[in-house]
């Protein structure tokens, strides 16, 4: 079941939890932004 997302990394498919996208920083990679579902923007 694999939600659809906006530019804004948010869900569009459950609106109960809508989350915006969280920043994930690497020590050795570029910062990665991913939805709510984990997966990369």
């Amino acid at each position: 079941m694999a939600n659809k997302t906006d530019g804004n990394g948010t869900t569009t498919t459950d609106k109960k939890k809508k989350k915006k996208a969280k920043r994930i920083d690497f020590p050795m990679a570029d910062a990665v932004y991913t939805d709510a579902d984990g997966k990369v923007v």
